[in-house]
């Protein structure tokens, strides 16, 4: 069984932050740059976006750093009160250095198809983040990893839209692409995985009865798409069923009805 510990996230320049390498907050610095495209013809519309930033100091909460009883009679004299009772702390502190670049392409078409008014958008990005630098006693290996490969690094959306005179749908696909997955910090090799690349479906469908009435019914993720699951032999432990860390809603598909009226 587990056993029930206190953390305590506290100001960098708490006596307890501080004894563990705390200090005053800087600002972060940056430096970025981006160029763009745009292509237009007759229906089509392209844009293509490439951006590259660059942040020195980020400021992020320190990964957590054990209190141990050997440092009690000094934490005591630093004017800490109880410190047998805190079993880790955590800070804010200006922690790694990292570069994120990324592409984001959008386009749009339009058309006449079956009969109606078609519209078809894609928006893909490309992310992918680096950490140029970090502080190995308040960072660990598992937390860079984590913002280096926490978030998909290909993501899309596709979608078709099309009207009639008072009906109309929209279908939309979502890419996700693969992740690194964590659950409650947990970067270790038995309760952290890459997760696999998901695609899910929303769809909704929308009538016009009168000029100001419309009703509407749809989902969000069509098909009940599951997101990733924690290990076999893990979930007792970390108390969940899905990675916390995930692009796109663990609780599965989402179905709904709705009346718009304009006065």
């Amino acid at each position: 069984e587990g056993d029930l510990i206190q953390t305590f996230i506290a100001p960098p320049t708490d006596p307890l932050s501080a004894f563990y390498g705390g200090k005053v907050l800087k600002p972060e610095e940056s430096v970025s740059y981006a160029i763009g495209a745009v292509f237009e013809h007759e229906n089509l519309f392209v844009t293509v976006d490439y951006y590259n930033i660059e942040v020195t100091g980020r400021i992020a909460q320190s990964s957590q750093i054990e209190v141990e009883a050997d440092d009690y009679d000094a934490l005591r004299a630093a004017g800490v009160e109880f410190p047998e009772l805190i079993s880790a702390v955590t800070y804010y502190t200006n922690d790694f250095d990292t570069t994120t670049q990324g592409i984001d392409l959008v386009a749009s078409y339009d058309a006449q198809l079956l009969s109606g008014d078609t519209k078809f958008s894609l928006a893909y990005g490309w992310t992918d983040t680096s950490v140029d630098k970090y502080n190995p006693n308040t960072t660990d290996e598992g937390k860079v990893r984590r913002l280096e490969e926490g978030i998909p690094s290909h993501r899309a959306t596709l979608t078709w839209a099309q009207s009639w005179d008072r009906f109309s749908m929209s279908l939309r696909g979502n890419y996700f692409g693969e992740y690194y997955a964590t659950h409650a910090d947990d970067t270790s090799d038995w309760g952290s995985e890459m997760a696999d690349a998901a695609v899910t479906l929303d769809l909704e469908l929308s009538y016009q009865f009168l000029d100001s009435l419309t009703v509407s019914i749809g989902a969000n993720n069509l098909f009940d798409q599951e997101a990733q699951k924690l290990k076999d032999g893990t979930r007792g432990e970390l108390g969940a069923i899905y990675y916390e860390s995930g692009p796109f809603d663990y609780n599965g598909g989402y179905y709904y009805g709705r009346v718009n009226y304009r006065f």
